[in-house]
Protein backbone atom coordinates (compact mmCIF):
# COMPACT_ATOMS: atom_id res chain seq x y z
CA UNK A 1 0.00 0.00 0.00
CA UNK A 2 1.34 3.44 -1.00
CA UNK A 3 0.35 6.28 1.37
CA UNK A 4 0.19 9.93 0.36
CA UNK A 5 1.87 13.04 1.77
CA UNK A 6 -0.38 15.98 0.94
CA UNK A 7 -0.09 18.46 3.85
CA UNK A 8 1.04 21.87 2.54
CA UNK A 9 2.56 22.95 5.88
CA UNK A 10 5.54 20.70 5.09
CA UNK A 11 6.47 22.74 2.00
CA UNK A 12 10.05 23.99 2.02
CA UNK A 13 10.86 27.69 2.54
CA UNK A 14 7.53 28.65 4.10
CA UNK A 15 9.52 29.68 7.15
CA UNK A 16 6.79 28.58 9.55
CA UNK A 17 6.51 26.32 12.57
CA UNK A 18 3.10 24.68 12.61
CA UNK A 19 1.56 21.49 13.90
CA UNK A 20 3.27 18.49 12.38
CA UNK A 21 2.65 14.75 12.59
CA UNK A 22 5.92 13.24 11.41
CA UNK A 23 6.66 11.93 14.92
CA UNK A 24 3.55 9.70 14.80
CA UNK A 25 4.04 8.60 11.20
CA UNK A 26 3.34 4.92 10.61
CA UNK A 27 6.16 3.08 8.83
CA UNK A 28 5.56 2.38 5.15
CA UNK A 29 5.92 3.51 1.55
CA UNK A 30 4.91 7.10 0.76
CA UNK A 31 4.34 9.26 -2.32
CA UNK A 32 4.40 13.08 -2.18
CA UNK A 33 1.35 14.79 -3.73
CA UNK A 34 2.17 18.50 -3.12
CA UNK A 35 4.95 20.94 -4.06
CA UNK A 36 7.42 19.45 -6.53
CA UNK A 37 5.97 16.03 -5.61
CA UNK A 38 9.11 14.78 -3.92
CA UNK A 39 10.94 15.25 -0.62
CA UNK A 40 13.57 17.98 -0.37
CA UNK A 41 17.16 17.15 -1.33
CA UNK A 42 18.68 20.27 0.24
CA UNK A 43 18.57 21.52 3.84
CA UNK A 44 16.14 24.23 4.96
CA UNK A 45 16.65 26.76 7.74
CA UNK A 46 15.47 26.05 11.27
CA UNK A 47 11.77 26.74 11.88
CA UNK A 48 10.74 25.67 8.41
CA UNK A 49 8.49 22.93 7.01
CA UNK A 50 6.24 23.04 10.06
CA UNK A 51 8.82 22.27 12.74
CA UNK A 52 11.86 23.48 14.64
CA UNK A 53 14.24 21.02 12.97
CA UNK A 54 13.51 20.47 9.25
CA UNK A 55 14.74 17.34 7.48
CA UNK A 56 15.82 16.51 3.94
CA UNK A 57 17.23 13.62 1.93
CA UNK A 58 21.01 13.56 2.39
CA UNK A 59 21.63 10.98 -0.37
CA UNK A 60 21.99 11.00 -4.16
CA UNK A 61 18.76 10.94 -6.16
CA UNK A 62 17.79 7.39 -7.17
CA UNK A 63 17.61 6.31 -10.81
CA UNK A 64 14.90 4.15 -12.35
CA UNK A 65 17.34 1.38 -13.17
CA UNK A 66 18.59 1.24 -9.55
CA UNK A 67 15.38 -0.24 -8.16
CA UNK A 68 15.00 0.15 -4.37
CA UNK A 69 18.06 1.89 -2.88
CA UNK A 70 19.06 2.96 0.66
CA UNK A 71 19.09 6.62 1.62
CA UNK A 72 18.97 8.78 4.70
CA UNK A 73 17.02 11.70 6.11
CA UNK A 74 19.04 14.30 8.07
CA UNK A 75 17.83 17.32 10.04
CA UNK A 76 19.06 20.87 10.51
CA UNK A 77 19.29 21.63 14.24
CA UNK A 78 21.22 24.94 14.03
CA UNK A 79 22.61 27.40 11.49
CA UNK A 80 25.73 25.27 11.06
CA UNK A 81 24.49 21.74 11.88
CA UNK A 82 22.45 20.28 9.01
CA UNK A 83 23.31 16.58 9.33
CA UNK A 84 21.87 15.77 12.76
CA UNK A 85 19.75 12.82 13.96
CA UNK A 86 19.99 11.12 10.55
CA UNK A 87 17.65 8.20 9.80
CA UNK A 88 17.94 5.39 7.25
CA UNK A 89 15.19 5.19 4.60
CA UNK A 90 14.57 3.35 1.33
CA UNK A 91 13.87 5.06 -2.00
CA UNK A 92 12.61 4.06 -5.43
CA UNK A 93 12.48 6.12 -8.60
CA UNK A 94 9.49 5.48 -10.88
CA UNK A 95 8.79 6.95 -14.31
CA UNK A 96 6.97 10.03 -13.00
CA UNK A 97 7.39 9.95 -9.22
CA UNK A 98 9.58 8.95 -6.30
CA UNK A 99 8.57 6.58 -3.50
CA UNK A 100 10.03 6.54 0.01
CA UNK A 101 9.90 4.01 2.84
CA UNK A 102 9.74 6.24 5.93
CA UNK A 103 9.62 5.88 9.70
CA UNK A 104 8.48 8.45 12.26
CA UNK A 105 10.76 11.38 13.09
CA UNK A 106 12.71 11.54 16.41
CA UNK A 107 10.13 13.85 18.06
CA UNK A 108 7.48 16.50 17.41
CA UNK A 109 10.29 19.03 16.84
CA UNK A 110 11.38 17.23 13.66
CA UNK A 111 9.68 17.12 10.25
CA UNK A 112 10.68 16.24 6.69
CA UNK A 113 10.45 18.98 4.06
CA UNK A 114 8.69 18.71 0.72
CA UNK A 115 10.61 20.28 -2.17
CA UNK A 116 9.13 23.45 -3.69
CA UNK A 117 10.05 25.90 -6.44
CA UNK A 118 12.38 28.26 -4.59
CA UNK A 119 11.99 30.97 -7.24
CA UNK A 120 8.25 31.24 -6.58
CA UNK A 121 8.59 31.10 -2.78
CA UNK A 122 11.57 33.38 -2.10
CA UNK A 123 12.52 36.93 -3.17
CA UNK A 124 15.99 36.89 -1.62
CA UNK A 125 17.64 39.52 0.57
CA UNK A 126 19.70 41.91 -1.61
CA UNK A 127 23.49 41.59 -1.62
CA UNK A 128 24.35 45.14 -2.63
CA UNK A 129 27.51 46.13 -0.74
CA UNK A 130 29.90 47.67 -3.30
CA UNK A 131 32.99 46.24 -1.57
CA UNK A 132 31.92 42.86 -3.00
CA UNK A 133 32.60 43.96 -6.60
CA UNK A 134 35.59 42.26 -8.21
CA UNK A 135 38.36 44.83 -8.58
CA UNK A 136 37.68 46.58 -5.25
CA UNK A 137 40.87 46.74 -3.07
CA UNK A 138 41.12 44.68 0.10
CA UNK A 139 41.43 47.90 2.07
CA UNK A 140 37.64 48.34 1.74
CA UNK A 141 37.40 46.04 4.77
CA UNK A 142 34.26 44.12 3.80
CA UNK A 143 33.04 41.06 5.67
CA UNK A 144 30.11 38.66 5.57
CA UNK A 145 27.83 39.32 8.52
CA UNK A 146 24.52 38.22 6.99
CA UNK A 147 22.31 35.63 8.65
CA UNK A 148 21.74 32.25 7.06
CA UNK A 149 19.16 32.50 4.28
CA UNK A 150 18.46 33.19 0.60
CA UNK A 151 20.17 36.13 -1.12
CA UNK A 152 20.00 37.85 -4.52
CA UNK A 153 22.91 39.86 -5.93
CA UNK A 154 21.79 43.32 -7.08
CA UNK A 155 25.10 44.89 -8.16
CA UNK A 156 27.65 44.20 -10.91
CA UNK A 157 26.71 41.24 -13.12
CA UNK A 158 24.23 40.20 -10.40
CA UNK A 159 26.09 36.94 -9.84
CA UNK A 160 28.53 35.70 -7.22
CA UNK A 161 32.09 35.10 -8.33
CA UNK A 162 32.47 31.43 -9.29
CA UNK A 163 36.23 31.18 -9.78
CA UNK A 164 39.19 32.06 -7.59
CA UNK A 165 40.37 34.49 -10.31
CA UNK A 166 37.11 36.47 -10.08
CA UNK A 167 37.28 36.58 -6.28
CA UNK A 168 39.34 39.77 -6.01
CA UNK A 169 37.24 42.18 -3.97
CA UNK A 170 37.26 44.37 -0.90
CA UNK A 171 37.55 41.72 1.81
CA UNK A 172 40.69 40.49 3.55
CA UNK A 173 39.80 36.87 2.78
CA UNK A 174 37.91 36.77 -0.52
CA UNK A 175 35.28 34.12 -1.29
CA UNK A 176 33.83 32.48 -4.38
CA UNK A 177 31.36 29.75 -5.32
CA UNK A 178 33.31 26.54 -5.93
CA UNK A 179 30.79 25.03 -8.37
CA UNK A 180 32.84 26.80 -11.05
CA UNK A 181 29.77 27.77 -13.08
CA UNK A 182 26.17 28.90 -12.70
CA UNK A 183 23.50 26.21 -13.22
CA UNK A 184 20.80 26.09 -15.87
CA UNK A 185 17.19 26.67 -14.80
CA UNK A 186 16.41 23.01 -15.51
CA UNK A 187 18.85 21.88 -12.79
CA UNK A 188 16.75 23.27 -9.93
CA UNK A 189 18.48 23.89 -6.60
CA UNK A 190 22.16 22.92 -6.81
CA UNK A 191 24.37 22.29 -3.77
CA UNK A 192 27.79 23.98 -3.73
CA UNK A 193 30.23 25.67 -1.32
CA UNK A 194 31.58 29.15 -0.69
CA UNK A 195 35.31 28.99 -0.02
CA UNK A 196 37.81 31.72 0.84
CA UNK A 197 41.37 32.55 -0.17
CA UNK A 198 43.46 33.03 2.97
CA UNK A 199 46.73 33.32 1.08
CA UNK A 200 47.96 29.75 1.37
CA UNK A 201 46.70 28.59 -2.02
CA UNK A 202 44.03 26.33 -0.51
CA UNK A 203 40.24 26.63 -0.25
CA UNK A 204 39.71 27.72 3.35
CA UNK A 205 36.82 28.13 5.81
CA UNK A 206 34.38 26.63 3.27
CA UNK A 207 30.64 27.02 3.95
CA UNK A 208 27.79 25.04 2.45
CA UNK A 209 25.71 26.95 -0.09
CA UNK A 210 22.99 26.44 -2.68
CA UNK A 211 22.28 28.21 -5.97
CA UNK A 212 19.23 28.21 -8.22
CA UNK A 213 18.68 29.77 -11.63
CA UNK A 214 15.35 31.61 -11.63
CA UNK A 215 15.50 32.60 -15.30
CA UNK A 216 16.15 36.32 -14.97
CA UNK A 217 18.22 36.10 -11.78
CA UNK A 218 19.99 33.72 -9.39
CA UNK A 219 19.27 33.00 -5.76
CA UNK A 220 21.95 31.85 -3.31
CA UNK A 221 21.46 30.18 0.05
CA UNK A 222 24.39 31.35 2.18
CA UNK A 223 25.70 30.78 5.69
CA UNK A 224 27.50 33.47 7.71
CA UNK A 225 31.30 33.49 7.68
CA UNK A 226 33.66 34.92 10.30
CA UNK A 227 35.40 38.27 10.64
CA UNK A 228 37.32 39.49 7.58
CA UNK A 229 35.75 36.89 5.23
CA UNK A 230 33.61 38.13 2.33
CA UNK A 231 32.19 36.54 -0.82
CA UNK A 232 32.82 38.49 -4.03
CA UNK A 233 30.51 39.50 -6.89
CA UNK A 234 31.23 39.57 -10.64
CA UNK A 235 31.77 43.14 -11.83
CA UNK A 236 30.04 44.43 -14.95
CA UNK A 237 31.98 46.73 -17.28
CA UNK A 238 29.98 49.72 -16.04
CA UNK A 239 29.37 48.53 -12.48
CA UNK A 240 31.52 51.28 -11.01
CA UNK A 241 29.25 53.81 -12.69
CA UNK A 242 26.05 52.17 -11.45
CA UNK A 243 27.11 51.22 -7.92
CA UNK A 244 27.96 54.11 -5.66
CA UNK A 245 27.04 55.79 -2.40
CA UNK A 246 25.68 59.31 -2.44
CA UNK A 247 27.49 61.25 0.25
CA UNK A 248 25.31 64.31 0.01
CA UNK A 249 24.35 67.09 -2.31
CA UNK A 250 26.98 69.69 -3.03
CA UNK A 251 26.06 73.27 -2.32
CA UNK A 252 25.87 75.47 -5.37
CA UNK A 253 28.59 78.07 -5.44
CA UNK A 254 27.82 81.36 -7.19
CA UNK A 255 30.80 83.17 -8.68
CA UNK A 256 30.64 86.95 -8.73
CA UNK A 257 31.86 88.68 -11.85
CA UNK A 258 33.95 91.67 -11.04
CA UNK A 259 34.00 94.55 -13.48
Amino acid sequence: EIKWIYATNYLQWLGEKTENEWHVLSSGWYEVKVGNKRLAYSPSDVYDCGSTYPGYINSPEPKIEDGIVPGRICYRTSATADQSSCQVISMKKCANKELYYLNKSPSASYSICVETDVCSMVEGTPLDETWRLSGTPKSAGGKDTQAIGWYRVSIGNERLAHTREEAKCGATYQGWMTLGRHPAASEGTVNTKICYDTGNGAESNCKKAQVVNCGGHYLYHLEPATTNYGVCVESADDSMCKSYKELGKKKKVQTAILR
